[in-house]
């Protein structure tokens, strides 16, 4: 677990532990919660994270949380 300070609030984020499948997830407590995937792939890795679109997001606030 790591403490991030963050000009909004604090968050917390974890990791999942290792495991034999080569994939490591982080899971933060921050707003917008964006679930976040590393797998191993060979010598390297691919990362893949999923930004979700609430209904009552404006466009704006969309593009400002897809950055």
């Amino acid at each position: 677990m790591i403490r991030l300070a963050r000009d909004e609030a604090p968050a917390t984020v974890r990791f999942t532990k290792r495991n034999d499948f080569g994939i490591l997830d982080r899971h933060a407590d921050a707003r917008p919660r964006i679930p976040m995937r590393v797998i191993a792939n060979g010598t390297g890795n691919g990362v893949v994270f999923a930004l979700f679109r609430r209904n009552e997001m404006t466009d704006k606030a969309f593009a400002r949380d897809a950055g």
